[in-house]
This record gives structure tokens, C-alpha cells and sequence, in this order.
């Protein structure tokens, strides 16, 4: 049965659909899409929004709806039609760096000014009453939510924007409206249309790990302590399930290779694929981190047995071992020190 909601990021009312058997809320908003949120994934605060909503704008998944999560744990073979995104994930998308949030900011912006010519209309806002019709530009422009004063994030806001204006990535233009409403119109300059090219070739949408490995049900455990070890380092995991390797499936494991900082290939099991991935992550220049349990190490193929492989005796040393390495290769992002 359908109901009104408003849409958690623009607050306009919305389509909301119930569905009672898995606990959760499919949103339909004509401004920002589908996606669905579980009962559990509660409570909200600006940061986790700012990060939910960036997710939706910059990382769909073909024919996938996003699915938000307190927990990702054993939601994998749910079904294969959802992307789940859990807390820790989101908690690592937030910037950590202004540099970092003025590129985010803007990669926000470009879903917006997407043509020459096109242009976002900024508010003023004077009375109390307003703030809640504009909590979309909280998310746009990641408004840290320590303060609670309504005042003080709309200041963030322009502050974010007098930034962007001394970087010279965006410019105030005369928009028709303007003299209708009261605010201001901006566009991208020269300048900023680069920084934008400059942010997508290289495809920084979001600082994440792509893992590669055996995908059975004896390394279940294995599986999430690396994906444990990859979102306590601050970075988001991304993991593919096992499917057949058809031309569905292989081109979207090379674009998330292509934007990863870096890879974890276990080669437990030794599968064909796990190697043919660690080898296009070489082949790019990405970082790429070897694992293999102690009882399946003498068996890696001769062509990786010269690389530092990680050999780990049971699931919490494998943990540990990856979290050195993250933080000695690639470093951590959680106190803004990775290398990025």
C-alpha cells in the first residue's frame, strides 16, 4: 500500500511504500529517485544524510536500488536487485578534509549544472520557518551537524559557498528568478568546469577498496573481517558477489577496480578470477594487497610468489595483518592522514 512520506534528503512529499515483511520503507521521490531504508537504520543525523545522499547521486548500481542499513551482515544473498549500504560506509564517505569536501561539493554541484549554461539557485533564508523547505542544500553541501542550531548550518552553507566563489570554481550569474526570489544564481567557471572534468576522469567519487576472492561459505568469515579491516581504515569496502563472469558482470567489476584507491585479492581457494582481477588492479597501478590462509600459501601460482602475500593463520589474523598494511601501504583515512 502506498503512503506520503517526505523524502529524507529534499523533504518534499513522496511516494513510500511499506514493506512489512523486511522491516523497511521504499521511498519513490521524483527529486532523488528510489531508494529503500530499514527500520533499524535510525536515528539520522545531517552527517549520515549528507553522506546517504551523496551515495545516491554518484553511486548507483545498474538496475540495483540502494538499500540503507545499520548492518550489512548477511544481507549479501538477500537478493541480487539491492546495493546494501550500512552506517560504517557512510560514516567513511564524509569528507575528512575541506579539500575533501570542497571536491565532494562540487562532484554534489555537477548533478546539478550538468550543461553550459545551467545554473543553481541559492535562498536567502530570514525567518526560522524556512529552513526546513531547504534541507536539501545541508546534504548538497555536508552541513556537520554539531551544532544543532538551525542558523549556524545555513552559515556553513554559505561559507561553503564563499569558498567555491575564492577558488574561482563558481560565479554568481543574473538569473531571471532572482529578482523574484531572494537569492542568487550560480554557474560553474572555466575553471570550475575543469576541477569537475579533473574529478570524474579520475573518478574519486568516493575513497573505496575493492576486494577480490573465493566467494564460499567456509570464507564467510574471512570475508567480513576484511571488510571490517577495509571500513575501520576509512575506506569503503566493495565487494562482488560471485556470479558468472558474462558481459553483465565484468565491465562493472573494472569500473569499481578503476576507481578504487586500492584492492585486497585473497587467494585462498586459488580462483581463476580473484587472480585476473589482482592483475588488472597491477596492470592500473593501484595498490594491491595479497592474502592467503597459511594452508592454501604454498600453492599460490609462481607468478605472484615473489609478491609480499600476507599469510594468515585464522580470521582475527587476517584482520590484524590487513590493518598494518592498509596503514603502512595506503594509510588511514579516519584522521585525514591517507594518502590520497
Amino acid at each position: 500500500m502506498n503512503d506520503k512520506k517526505k523524502c529524507l534528503f529534499c523533504g518534499d512529499l513522496c511516494d513510500a511504500e511499506r514493506f512489512a515483511t523486511r522491516t523497511c520503507w521504499v521511498y519513490q521521490c521524483k527529486n532523488c529517485e528510489q531508494y529503500i531504508v530499514f527500520d533499524f537504520f535510525k536515528p539520522f543525523t545531517t552527517k549520515i544524510l549528507s553522506a546517504m545522499y551523496y551515495y545516491l547521486l554518484h553511486n548507483k548500481r545498474e538496475n540495483k536500488t540502494l538499500c540503507f542499513c545499520h548492518d550489512t551482515t548477511g544481507t549479501s544473498n538477500i537478493d541480487e536487485h539491492y546495493a546494501y549500504v550500512d552506517t560504517k560506509t557512510l560514516e567513511n564517505i564524509y569528507p575528512k578534509t575541506l579539500n575533501e569536501k570542497i571536491d565532494m561539493v562540487m562532484l554534489n554541484l555537477s548533478t546539478k549544472i550538468k550543461n553550459l549554461g545551467d545554473d543553481f539557485f541559492i535562498p536567502h533564508i530570514q525567518e526560522t520557518s524556512e529552513y526546513e523547505k531547504v534541507s536539501l542544500f545541508y546534504h548538497i553541501f555536508f552541513v556537520d551537524d554539531s551544532n544543532a542550531n538551525a542558523w549556524e548550518f545555513w552559515k556553513q552553507v554559505y561559507e561553503v559557498i564563499r569558498i567555491l566563489e575564492e577558488y574561482d570554481y563558481i560565479r554568481r550569474i543574473q538569473a531571471l528568478r532572482d529578482s523574484e526570489k531572494n537569492g542568487f544564481s550560480y554557474s560553474f567557471t572555466a575553471k570550475g568546469w575543469k576541477h569537475i572534468n579533473d574529478l570524474q576522469s579520475k573518478s574519486k567519487e568516493i575513497p573505496q577498496a575493492f576486494i577480490a576472492m573465493w566467494f564460499s561459505p567456509e570464507m564467510e568469515s574471512a570475508r567480513a573481517n576484511i571488510i571490517n579491516a577495509i571500513k575501520d581504515c576509512g575506506y569503503v569496502p566493495v565487494i562482488i558477489d560471485d556470479k558468472e563472469h558474462n558481459n553483465q558482470i565484468v565491465p562493472e567489476i573494472f569500473f569499481e577496480i578503476q576507481r578504487s584507491k586500492f584492492i585486497v585479492a585473497d587467494l585462498t581457494g586459488h580462483r581463476n578470477g580473484v587472480y585476473y582481477e589482482a592483475g588488472y588492479a597491477q596492470a592500473l597501478g593501484k595498490e594491491v594487497i595479497m592474502t592467503c590462509k597459511n594452508n592454501n600459501f604454498e600453492e599460490r601460482h609462481f607468478d605472484v610468489a615473489q609478491k609480499n602475500t600476507i599469510c594468515w593463520m585464522d580470521e582475527n589474523d587476517l584482520y590484524n595483518r590487513i590493518l598494518k598494511r592498509i596503514e603502512s601501504t595506503v594509510g588511514k583515512r579516519n584522521g585525514g592522514s591517507a594518502k590520497i
